[in-house]
């Protein structure tokens, strides 16, 4: 992985924090009007999803003024993929660029130092726990979940605040993904376990997910009447992903690990999968069933437990 730090994509993700709730405001008026932009934004892209179609361009520009014409040369309208609908961000997107442009001055001086150093203790301690088993880690993921590694490292952008979950991944222009990490307040093993987790989908970006556990359980649960679109779907395969990254830390890193499923109530939201997926999985891990087995008793379970609706007539 290819760790890296950048104070337009901090000042990006500290006023969406704001904006959400999910950081306090620093008292800086230009701040707040950027995260007012930001929650008009947002309105505009129908959910936090929709961040993604703006943010892999992040990494196009180097200051708040560049980003003014990137985000200016975005299509006129984009289609989501789960809904189909169609929106034209384009104008608010320069809207929120040119607000960041007007508190960026004021960050740099009386945010950014403090950020920068809560920045300089996480890259430390990834590099203390990630970087001696990084290859057995990626390992680990490959040989389980199936997927293919990538010939060249996976950028990860580490920030000090950021919006719930804390944790994005981001298809580029060009094919190449962008992950961003928040780490201020969070203990070190949940952030290398976070970046973990979100290599798991860049590197089903970049492979395309054919023939992984993903795939096929996303394939199984097809078979069984349980669209892409349907929560059960994207619950399912979003669980096996916290389940691998955390048995991954918990296995090669330190054994009293605590999944970020555990400690941040996911796995209880998201009980109906999880109750299934937690035991069969570790199962899987620990040599007792076959993938394509493990791929089998999790997607019976479901639809014998969760039955999709028949479809109208």
């Amino acid at each position: 992985m290819e760790v890296q730090t950048n104070p337009l994509i901090d000042l990006h993700f500290f006023v969406r924090a704001i904006a959400s709730g999910d950081a306090p405001s620093p008292g800086i008026a230009a701040l707040d009007e950027a995260a007012k932009v930001a929650r008009e934004l947002e309105t505009e892209l129908g959910s936090p999803l929709g961040w993604g179609l703006l943010e892999g361009n992040l990494p196009a520009a180097r200051s708040a003024a560049e980003l003014v014409d990137v985000f200016g040369r975005l299509p006129e309208r984009f289609e989501l993929r789960l809904t189909g609908k169609s929106i034209a961000p384009r104008a608010g997107a320069v809207r929120f660029a040119r607000a960041l442009l007007a508190a960026e001055e004021a960050f740099l001086a009386q945010v950014w130092p403090r950020h920068q150093e809560a920045l300089t203790r996480a890259s430390g301690a990834l590099a203390r726990t990630l970087a001696p088993r990084e290859r057995a880690c990626f390992d680990f993921i490959h040989q389980h979940l199936g997927l293919e590694l990538p010939a060249e490292p996976l950028p990860v952008a580490l920030v000090a605040q950021g919006p719930r979950p804390q944790g994005f991944t981001f298809r580029r222009p060009g094919g190449r993904t962008l992950s961003v990490i928040a780490v201020e307040g969070r203990p070190e093993l949940l952030v290398l376990e976070t970046v973990l987790h979100e290599a798991i989908h860049a590197l089903e970006v970049h492979s395309g997910g054919r023939g992984s556990a993903l795939d096929q359980l996303r394939a199984r649960l097809g078979a069984g009447g349980v669209t892409d679109a349907d929560p059960l779907s994207r619950e399912a395969i979003h669980g096996l992903i916290f389940i691998q990254a955390g048995e991954t830390v918990r296995r090669l890193v330190d054994p009293s690990h605590r999944h970020y499923g555990e400690v941040a109530g996911v796995y209880a939201k998201a009980q109906r999968s999880a109750s299934v997926e937690l035991p069969i999985w570790k199962d899987y891990l620990d040599g007792k069933l076959t993938r394509d087995a493990a791929i089998e008793r999790i997607a019976t379970e479901l639809l014998a437990k969760h039955p999709p609706a028949p479809a109208a007539p």
